[in-house]
Parts: C-alpha cells; structure tokens; sequence
C-alpha cells in the first residue's frame, strides 16, 4: 500500500486480526521525509475501530531515526515510549527516503517492539491492548510506502 500526502490515516486489514502470541511485521518506506518528520508504522489490538470506544496500539518511526509507541483508548491516548533516537533506525538519505522493518513480538507476558532486527523498547503484554485488528498508521503530509504487513502465529 503506497499513500501519498493527506491526512492523518489508520488503514485497517479488515480481513486480518491477530491474538494470543504473534509477530507483526512490516517494511515502512518514508519518501520525502524532508518536508516533514511525521511517524508512521503499524498499529494493532484494533477494536471498534469505527466506534466511540475505540482502542488500539501503534508504533511509529520517523526518517529522523526516532520512534514512537502508543495506546489509544476512546478519545484519550497514552503515550508509552515517547519519541526516542535509536540507533537502529534507518535515517533519511540524501533523497529524503528511510526504509525501516518494522515488528512488534506479542508474548505472553512482554511485548516487544524492533527496528531493522534490533529490539527498541518492550512493555508487559498486560499493560497493552493487543488482540484485533492490525494495520498500518500514518501521519498526515507523508509519502509513506506499507509493504509485506503480516502477523504471524508465535508459539
């Protein structure tokens, strides 16, 4: 999926959830990061996704080498990993592109976020709302390329 300027965007694998113990993966391509250095990711734990009562968690990163971790419940969010540089992160080039693969590692009783094979931040499983939907999330004003966005089972 290749989204290009626009507002802010949760798009939804309607067809796809994921529960229990899994692997979220994806590839995140930010192109022309230059003009602004808005997050994008995966985001997951979709329920009511239409409603009032939303809730889901998302994971963000950014062509400046920063990423972001997320709750939102209703109409309130909770930030759980503020944004933070990382070294793991692929940066912006000279042509204003950062290519990031993205995972978060649901286990039964941690979760853990990774960039590029490297672990960035972790949370108790518990403290996060993890099984529904899955998708991807954007920040509005991106030129943002989804590729292989996948959930696979995990013992």
């Amino acid at each position: 999926v290749e989204v290009q300027e626009g507002p802010n965007a949760t798009l939804w694998r309607r067809d796809a959830g994921a529960t229990g113990t899994y692997r979220l993966s994806a590839r995140v391509t930010q192109r022309d990061t230059g003009l602004h250095a808005h997050g994008a990711g995966i985001v997951f734990g979709g329920r009511d996704v239409d409603g009032e009562s939303q809730t889901y968690t998302y994971f963000l990163v950014t062509g400046e080498g920063t990423f972001l971790v997320k709750a939102r419940s209703a109409t309130s969010t909770t930030i759980l990993a503020p944004w933070t540089e990382h070294a793991a992160l692929n940066r912006e080039n000279a042509e204003f592109t950062a290519t990031n693969d993205l995972a978060v590692e649901v286990g039964a009783t941690t979760t853990r976020f990774i960039v590029n094979d490297r672990e960035v931040h972790s949370a108790p499983t518990a403290s996060l709302q993890t099984d529904g939907l899955y998708g991807c999330r954007l920040v509005h004003d991106l030129h943002v390329k989804f590729e292989s966005v996948v959930a696979t089972v995990r013992p």
